[in-house]
């Protein structure tokens, strides 16, 4: 059971980019950038095409330029 909750949960930033990408595609800006801003908050900081995108939508729609916080 542990196994099949963890492919689930490993499974959902690509269901959030998916749905972040029809929401611009439906102009729903707003709902797109929280989606973007929540698969940013559930994936890696690394340099990936998906995150750039993410992260090029949320600067150039809103000004916004995430911040990496350094750890504790």
């Amino acid at each position: 059971m542990i196994k099949a909750v963890k492919e689930s949960v490993a499974g959902l930033p690509h269901k959030i980019l998916e749905r972040a990408q029809k929401q611009v595609q439906d102009g729903d800006m707003d709902g797109a950038a929280e989606s973007y801003i929540l698969f940013l908050n559930s994936t890696p900081v690394t340099e990936t095409p998906q995150r750039q995108a993410a992260e090029r939508f949320l600067r150039e729609q809103y000004n916004i330029q995430p911040t990496v916080n350094p750890s504790p």
